[in-house]
């Protein structure tokens, strides 16, 4: 009857308390990032190879951030992926081709603070393209 009781407590607890899942498995690390992914998603149908060859660079570029150089290849091969989807628009009045730049140098300057501040931490040089012209904040 004790054992229930506690169990019971524990529960409660757990339920009430209903703490967030990233606190032990880890948080989205690349937050930032992931939001401005979601913009770009709108724009996935106009070319979907070129879109999941953009993915695919992107996602490599998170997974080696520990290696500034290959983080840096994957995100400008990335970023040429995605400006083709931009071209891939079939009339030539539409503004695509420009929101999908301004987002791609958003994203651009994004994964770059993640790869300046890798690069810092390990004293590797770096670069960078996206972020020669911004007064940067290294955390």
């Amino acid at each position: 009857m004790i054992v229930f009781i506690i169990l019971a407590a524990m529960i409660l607890a757990v339920v009430l308390y209903n703490p967030p899942l990233e606190k032990y498995i880890g948080g989205n690390s690349f937050q930032d990032v992931h939001i401005i992914q979601k913009k770009i998603h709108a724009y996935s149908g106009i070319d979907k190879d070129m879109y999941m060859k953009y993915i695919t660079e992107l996602d490599n570029s998170k997974a080696f951030i520990n290696d500034p150089d290959m983080a840096a290849k994957s995100l400008y091969a990335g970023l040429e992926y995605l400006r083709t989807v931009g071209l891939s628009v079939p009339c030539g009045d539409s503004t695509i081709p420009e929101t999908i730049q301004a987002l791609s140098v958003e994203l651009g300057n994004a994964m770059e603070q993640y790869i300046l501040n890798e690069s810092l931490s390990q004293g590797v040089r770096f670069e960078p393209a996206y972020l020669n012209e911004n007064f940067l904040h290294i955390s």
